[in-house]
């Protein structure tokens, strides 16, 4: 059962970021940085990147969703374990927003996006009574980004060539549309996607 909700969680995660970037793409936020060929050594450090975030996002996952989170519903209940989860989860990625260079909207639109992301994977969690399909959906959203498109995740980015096609955001376009230098995670797309996400997971449509 935990292997099928992680295989299940790994591919959602993938589905989703996905439609994020196809989503941009489409709006014209996106365009295409090179068309370097791909060498088959290329492939070792995607992999090697791959068994990174699985255990980052584990990690993560069983200090946010699996301790602080089941303590926090056990203690009061299960909304106010959700609501302070996710306020903690927001004050632990501030120090990485860049508050020089982002304004009000941005600012807003990334804290939005936090709660969203936490309180998507508090759903899973309670729904599946486990923190395999929360991890598994973690470590392939964050992957994926950087890996399959050259993108960042969480304004971090690696430049490695990626596995599918280089993308960048569009100069001109709007970073509430592109996410800029920060990558895909702090655009419209995203809320949208996560918001959409939390109602179906709430209502047993996905990840059960």
């Amino acid at each position: 059962n935990s292997f099928k909700q992680y295989i299940s969680g790994y591919g959602y995660g993938l589905l989703m970021a996905l439609i994020i970037v196809c989503g941009i793409w489409g709006l014209g936020g996106y365009e295409l940085e090179s068309s370097d060929s791909f060498q088959f050594s290329d492939f070792v450090p995607h992999i090697l990147l791959i068994l990174a975030f699985i255990v980052q996002a584990g990690a993560e996952e069983y200090l946010f969703r699996g301790w602080l989170f089941s303590r926090l519903a056990e203690r009061y209940n299960v909304f106010v374990g959700i609501a302070i989860n996710a306020g903690i989860f927001v004050l632990v990625h501030l120090p990485g927003v860049d508050f020089a260079n982002t304004t009000a909207f941005l600012l807003m639109l990334e804290v939005i996006m936090t709660v969203l992301f936490s309180v998507f994977l508090s759903l899973i969690v309670l729904k599946q009574r486990s923190i395999w399909g929360a991890a598994a959906w973690h470590a392939a959203w964050n992957w994926f980004f950087i890996s399959v498109f050259g993108l960042a995740t969480t304004g971090i980015e690696l430049g490695l060539k990626p596995l599918v096609v280089d993308l960048k955001a569009v100069e001109t376009a709007p970073i509430w549309m592109s996410g800029g230098l920060g990558g895909p995670e702090v655009t419209v797309a995203t809320v949208v996607v996560l918001t959409l996400g939390c109602v179906l997971v709430a209502k047993n449509k996905i990840l059960k």
